[in-house]
């Protein structure tokens, strides 16, 4: 496409390529969900055996009526990533609150 400016000189829009991200984006979301599937079918649990006793804990807090199932390998690491996201992202934030205040007692006379 073409745009004419005041000077009447001809700019052609850039065209936008495809990049390393618009290919290996896909390619990792399909080779995930593949090895999601595979680790599903296994009859050896790991992942399952982990979620357990962290969804167990969770659940007699929040939920006591609630019975916690064991899961399957796929199933549980669908679970269990975004309950160490969630994890860490708490971890940052009672960090960050932690430094705050601690940096704001500096100014009192006798702390060094």
């Amino acid at each position: 496409m073409r745009h004419y400016d005041d000077n009447q000189q001809i700019y052609d829009a850039p065209v936008r390529s495809f990049s390393l991200s618009d290919i290996a984006l896909p390619v990792v979301a399909v080779v995930g969900f593949l090895v999601i599937g595979a680790l599903d079918g296994a009859t050896i649990q790991v992942f399952g055996y982990l979620l357990y006793p962290i969804e167990r804990a969770l659940n007699a807090v929040f939920f006591p009526n609630a019975a916690t199932p064991l899961r399957g390998n796929g199933t549980a690491l669908l679970v269990l990533i975004p309950t160490i996201a969630v994890a860490g992202i708490a971890y940052s934030i009672c960090r960050a609150v932690c430094l705050a205040l601690r940096s704001g007692n500096r100014d009192f006379p006798g702390r060094r």
